[in-house]
């Protein structure tokens, strides 16, 4: 059996556990080590004791899961520094460079903003979407340019990934409205579409408001094209409102309301009737440094991929009106991420290199399996103690066979699997 297949299973190999690297020289570095600080006070605080870093094994199990898709490859452990431990720092910067993350990224994201599997569907391509993606987060496209590309699409499905984002939601008002606040907000703005926020300060203004922005938005299909496959084409009108109907007025015999018009409004702000574009402003205002959404939302998520869960469960509350360990870590790589331009790659960087990522899942003597040691272990996870089990995702499990078996990517495979040596 291959060693790459042991990895793959997580039985133990012949490699054995070692330290993980000091804090490197750089500004990512000095980051990460205030992650640590923050996480390691707040398991002083609570009394959790911290467990050890992982094994080498461990780490590029973890790293090339979370950076490439699947399992290493066994040259992936000759990498070593003087010492003989593992360089992490060098592996690490080689995985961000490497074809394999703008893949693996890519498509993570695809199925981020779309909620399915990257197919070309009657309605929208997804795997145009995904080779944007792919090709965006390899050439480490500063992220708010990125989001301002995939807001501003126009043309056609077959030759513009953004175009897809839009068609993925029918080029529709309230459903992009939806997404846009959800996807890349992390607000959940969407519960404010038919009546105020049961639970948060949004209003259904909110939501309207957000909504007018994408009002003059049109698809046009062609009917009948004259040579190759169907496609869709996004345009924007230069006129045209949003209308709606009028909830307060009184109902005809038939239930039909009366309407109104909703004009472009930023959430939480009065309207601003500018001379620019309506996306053009709302892309202005989401990718402005002090925007208080766009980049912690991008952490939040991001973190998630990496350490299993989200520092806060959504951005609907002021993010300063609390001073939990898990708000003061997301406020940190928040504004470190704009001061730094966006730089995705960094962020990325700046999480892995810290201890709070290269925790140990497991135990140096694991206790009996009591209903105690299961609290102490979710107590351990909460504060970023100990790290998380996760189960792979189907593509990591179907490239991490691919990688065991010696299995290589053919163009026709529409699983999209693919190996190397």
């Amino acid at each position: 059996m291959r060693a790459e297949l042991w990895i793959l299973l997580g039985v133990s190999a012949t490699w054995g556990t070692t330290a993980p690297m000091s804090a490197a020289e750089g500004a990512p570095a000095l980051v990460s080590r205030q992650i640590d600080e923050l996480a390691q006070a707040a398991c002083q605080t609570a009394g959790v004791t911290v467990l050890a870093p992982c094994s080498d094994q461990e780490f590029l199990r973890r790293v090339w899961l979370d950076l490439a898709g699947r399992t290493p490859p066994l040259n992936a452990f000759t990498q070593r520094q003087g010492n003989g431990t593992l360089d992490r720092a060098a592996v690490i910067g080689e995985l961000l460079k490497s074809p394999e993350f703008g893949k693996h990224w890519g498509r993570l994201w695809t199925e981020f903003l779309t909620d399915r599997r990257p197919f070309d569907t009657q309605e929208y391509d997804a795997r145009r979407l995904q080779h944007y993606l792919t090709e965006s987060f390899a050439k480490n496209l500063p992220y708010n340019q990125l989001i301002a590309e995939l807001m501003g699409g126009v043309g056609t499905s077959d030759s513009s990934g953004p175009v897809n984002f839009l068609l993925r939601y029918n080029v529709e008002p309230a459903a992009l409205a939806g997404a846009v606040s959800q996807k890349l907000l992390g607000v959940t703005l969407q519960c404010a579409e038919c009546h105020d926020h049961p639970h948060a300060a949004w209003k259904q203004k909110d939501f309207w408001g957000l909504a007018a922005h994408f009002a003059r938005l049109r698809k046009m299909t062609p009917t009948n094209p004259q040579e190759g496959e169907a496609f869709s084409v996004v345009i924007e009108r230069p006129r045209g409102e949003l209308s709606i109907p009028d909830k307060q007025s009184t109902p005809t015999d038939e239930g039909r309301y009366a309407r109104k018009t909703v004009f472009p409004q930023l959430p939480g702000a009065p309207r601003d009737a500018g001379s620019k574009p309506r996306r053009d402003l709302l892309v202005h205002w989401m990718t402005a440094p002090e925007n208080p959404y766009l980049s912690r939302n991008f952490v939040n998520v991001v973190w998630e991929r990496l350490i299993g869960t989200r520092l806060v469960i959504n951005l609907d509350e002021e993010p300063s009106a609390t001073t939990s360990t898990a708000a003061s870590i997301l406020d940190l790589l928040a504004a470190d991420f704009s001061a730094q331009k966006f730089d995705t790659q960094r962020l990325i960087q700046t999480i892995l290199l810290s201890d709070t990522y290269q925790r140990s899942s497991i135990e140096a003597s694991p206790p009996a399996s009591t209903t105690e040691d299961l609290r102490r272990a979710e107590e351990q996870m909460l504060h970023w103690a100990r790290a998380r089990i996760r189960p792979l995702s189907a593509d990591q499990l179907h490239l991490s066979i691919a990688q065991a078996f010696g299995y290589h990517f053919d163009e026709s495979d529409f699983r999209l699997a693919e190996a190397t040596d």
